[in-house]
């Protein structure tokens, strides 16, 4: 279990052109290309969405993502959690999203 929650960077803009294709960019730096988020990268940011209007989740999993995707992709955790954690820290890298450490129950 990894601990880390992520959520979509607040200055991120992003448009959900179909299930397979998210375009996302920092309006914080426009001069910056946007990314096209494909196939399983478009699966992983409307995961971090709702269903109901496609605004941002506060905080989503780690390990609940990567769970969700693995089913979806008829995979395990084991065999997509590497992939998935590199590209949610691309991701961070570019301001797109922010890694929050989950909090713990009490």
């Amino acid at each position: 279990m990894s601990g880390n929650a992520w959520q979509i960077n607040d200055q991120a803009a992003y448009v959900v052109t179909n299930p397979q294709r998210v375009i996302a960019i920092n309006l914080d730096h426009p001069g910056r290309q946007p990314k096209a988020l494909l196939g399983t990268g478009a699966a992983i940011w409307l995961y971090l969405l709702s269903d109901d209007d496609q605004a941002p989740h506060p905080l989503v999993l780690e390990d609940e993502l990567i769970d969700a995707l693995a089913e979806q992709f008829g995979m395990t955790a084991e065999q997509i959690a590497p992939d998935v954690q590199g590209f949610l820290q691309q991701l961070q890298v570019n301001d797109l999203l922010v890694r929050r450490g989950a909090a713990v129950p009490a």
